[in-house]
């Protein structure tokens, strides 16, 4: 688990303070098996068919497609993890909870002092005016739970690879689309391709890019790595802030700009915008003839449109080969599906 994602559930615990995140609607599944040439609706001389109403509703009902497939593939884990327990326990002649407790809850340590005051120490800006001593508690349960968590998952995948396990539920995929000229991060042959639609004044999106650059950084040349643009309404520079990462690609720097917006902060500001290209060694001249013209508002508008229609509502909002992953994942999440999909991989390749 990240450090910045600890810190927000300590300071949740801690009960210091309460940090909103973005989530999809609540939703019910469509089991609609209507035929798609049904009339459904008559506006005087013109009527609406089924077909007609789902395009419409199209990415709503992808996103509803998306929850059902998740709120699925969670009880399939935790059905499998009690069929393995079950069969574990009675070959060792110990009941699950048991089994549990030797195997994991046995062997979570303590945290020392001087790893709760580094912890404490490197989220420092997060705390606030809070001391050490009044999160002190709450760091050393999160560490544990982290230590925890991390036992857990490698117990469950011996006993994974020791019974064989293999799921099989079908995994909803989106065609996102492709373009020829669309800016491309990692390898171009790798066997998964990660599209993020993002708003570089999303915190949400800062958060996540940490964790996707560990993901580049481990996977290598299997991963390849797009983002588009999905502003939010109400985040008033994302809109300038990604005209300016187009602008500094003209001169070969989209990467680094977009880098730069994702882990320096800043107000996005015409002025900061421009700083961020001085420091990176950016002729501002040429960049800002760039950024005063409209030639990437089409583009933006254009990425945003796309993300709309393919049922994305928040930002970040993830493509992995088109099985849709919405809003922050830490690292273990995203390992699971990159490892699925490697493993569906080389499968299909026989």
């Amino acid at each position: 688990m990240s450090a910045t994602r600890l810190l927000t559930a300590l300071i949740l615990v801690a009960g210091l303070c309460v940090l909103g995140g973005c989530s999809p609607a609540d939703t019910q599944a469509n089991t609609n098996t209507t035929a798609p040439d049904k009339v459904v609706a008559t506006v005087g001389s013109e009527t609406i068919t089924q077909s007609d109403l789902e395009s419409a509703a199209s990415g709503g009902l992808r996103n509803l497609e998306q929850q059902r497939y998740e709120l699925l593939s969670t009880k399939l884990t935790e059905m499998m993890r009690q069929s393995m327990l079950r069969q574990e326990g009675e070959s060792r002649g110990m009941t699950a909870g048991e089994l549990e407790a030797a195997e994991i809850d046995a062997n979570v340590l303590n945290p020392t002092q001087d790893e709760v005051q580094t912890f404490f120490d490197e989220n420092r800006e997060q705390t606030g005016k809070y001391t050490l001593d009044d999160v002190r508690s709450s760091i050393i349960k999160l560490l544990r739970n982290q230590r925890e968590q991390a036992l857990r998952t490698a117990f469950y995948a011996s006993l994974d690879a020791k019974y064989s396990s293999e799921r099989s539920l079908t995994i909803p995929r989106i065609d996102v689309g492709r373009s020829d000229n669309e800016l491309l991060r990692g390898s171009a042959s790798a066997p998964i391709t990660i599209v993020e639609y993002g708003d570089f004044q999303c915190p949400y999106c800062r958060r996540a890019h940490v964790v996707v650059d560990r993901v580049m950084a481990e996977y290598g040349d299997q991963v390849q790595f797009i983002f588009r643009d999905y502003p939010l309404e109400n985040h008033k520079r994302a809109i300038p802030a990604s005209k300016a990462a187009y602008c500094a690609e003209e001169q070969g720097k989209f990467w680094d700009y977009y880098d730069h917006l994702m882990l320096m902060k800043g107000d996005l500001s015409d002025q900061d915008l421009f700083g961020r290209a001085q420091q990176l060694s950016i002729d501002t001249d040429v960049f800002g003839e760039c950024f005063r013209s409209s030639r990437y508002e089409d583009l933006i508008a254009s990425n945003q449109q796309h993300g709309t229609d393919l049922g994305v509502k928040v930002t970040p909002t993830f493509f992995v080969n088109g099985r849709m992953v919405v809003g922050v994942k830490e690292f273990d999440a995203w390992k699971l599906i990159l490892d699925e999909e490697l493993f569906l991989a080389a499968k299909q390749r026989g």
